[in-house]
């Protein structure tokens, strides 16, 4: 048995292509990050008394845009660049997690480190249906880690997900919509998806799933609130495509 993840959570991994693991990291593992967002907030000019509590530190955010839209490109840039962010992929607990999981020691991150920051008003920079391993290539021998810094509830958006769609294979077509990503899938085969969503999340859970794992971005409605996420991919390096040359990504 694993003190990472257990048997019955692998099971559900290889059949359903996800598995939520609850408090994968703990408080004292997140505090640094969330400190440093802390940090980041008061140079935006946030007082004290807005970041009270780590729980509801996208509130900050939430307002620096509000103060001033021009910082929201900046900002977004800002958090990516976080150090205590970088250093999650390379800590011991996800190391040892991606080796179960992927049954190698020979592992990387493709291609980024990300903290999602999704306001209420930006429903267009979601991505609707898709894979990731459509957008990011790579090897399909890989796995998202979608991890929530803040409690996130039904109304603030999480991803909505097609149990065991890791399994199948799906035709994108060109995106028509408002939206800025470019592919989905037919509206038709939409119509047909068996879909689910997780209504509830604590900063610290890990939703992890295949690259093959169709899921969509849906629209925060919490008008106060920032779906505040960190998300990877941790990855093969043994059947990576663009040294075989089997793909271009």
């Amino acid at each position: 048995m694993s003190n990472v993840i257990n048997d019955n959570e692998l099971k559900s991994l290889e059949d359903n292509g996800y598995v939520l693991i609850k408090r994968f990291l703990s408080d004292n593992e997140l505090n640094p990050l969330l400190l440093e967002l802390k940090n980041l907030a008061l140079v935006f000019g946030i007082s004290n008394e807005h970041l009270d509590s780590f729980d509801t530190i996208d509130e900050a955010f939430v307002e620096i845009v509000k103060n001033n839209k021009n910082f929201k490109p900046f900002l977004y840039d800002r958090l990516q660049q976080l150090p205590q962010l970088l250093k999650i992929p390379s800590t011991n607990k996800i190391f040892d997690l991606s080796k179960l999981i992927l049954k190698t020691d020979r592992i990387g991150v493709w291609p980024r480190i990300q903290i999602r920051l999704d306001l209420a008003e930006d429903s267009e920079n979601l991505i609707e249906w898709h894979t990731d391993y459509a957008y990011n290539r790579g090897t399909p021998d890989s796995y998202t880690f979608w991890l929530p810094l803040v409690p996130i509830n039904k109304a603030m958006g999480p991803i909505t997900m097609v149990p065991s769609s890791h399994k199948k294979e799906y035709k994108f077509i060109t995106n028509t919509n408002t939206r800025r990503h470019s592919l989905t899938i037919d509206d038709e085969e939409i119509k047909k998806l068996n879909t689910m969503q997780i209504d509830q999340f604590q900063a610290g859970d890990l939703v992890l799933f295949h690259s093959k794992f169709l899921h969509s971005g849906m629209i925060n409605t919490v008008k106060n609130r920032a779906r505040l996420v960190c998300v990877f991919r941790m990855q093969n390096l043994n059947t990576l495509e663009i040294f075989s040359g089997d793909a271009n990504d």
